[in-house]
């Protein structure tokens, strides 16, 4: 006994379009072999069900804005996902006590370390005038360089990038209460409640 040829996709999808098209040898082939004729029945629904689908294609505009929005993602190389770690203070030179013998008086610039996850952030706050400071930093761990540094508060707001070694200086501001935030590629960095110019 032969072994029977199984019919192409092609042919069953063709079948399935064209049922009275179909010859005596396919017929009999298909009244014979269990698979072709399991496959024909699987395309014939699926073929019956597009034609029967009645639903409306979305919009232009917002298929284009959505396929943008996945776009933009993977062009910019940034995941979607950015975690975002409250910084915490680990020293903070105006707390130190002075050492016996040196002047008591505190250093010009305040200097201010903090823990971060995988990242340090060494912030220096200096005073350039009565009614302005400036403060400057780097952060120290994972690359960071591209990064961007925006200092936010009630008295004023200043911004910048992270330079190849990580470092920033920003323009100068008002004194009063800010929150830092340092965005890097794969993390957010925040500093909360930092007091400029107490």
């Amino acid at each position: 006994m032969s072994k029977l040829l199984h019919i192409s996709f092609d042919q069953l999808l063709d079948i399935a379009e064209k049922p009275a098209a179909v010859d005596r040898q396919t017929t009999a082939h298909l009244a014979q072999c269990s698979d072709c004729s399991s496959r024909l029945e699987r395309i014939s629904q699926l073929i019956h069900r597009m034609k029967a689908d009645e639903s409306v294609d979305a919009p232009r505009d917002l298929i284009d804005y959505a396929v943008n929005i996945f776009k933009g993602a993977a062009d910019t190389g940034r995941p979607s996902f950015v975690r975002h770690v409250i910084a915490a203070l680990s020293f903070d030179s105006s707390d130190r006590v002075p050492v016996f013998g040196l002047r008591s008086g505190q250093s010009a610039t305040r200097q201010l370390l903090y823990n971060a996850a995988e990242h340090d952030i060494d912030l220096r706050i200096r005073e350039e005038d009565r009614d302005h400071w400036i403060i400057s930093g780097q952060v120290l761990g994972e690359e960071c360089s591209g990064g961007q540094v925006e200092l936010i508060g009630d008295a004023g707001s200043a911004s910048g990038l992270l330079n190849e070694q990580c470092e920033f200086s920003l323009p100068a501001v008002p004194p009063g209460r800010y929150g830092l935030r340092l965005l890097l590629p794969q993390i957010e960095l925040e500093v909360t409640q930092l007091e400029i110019g107490k």
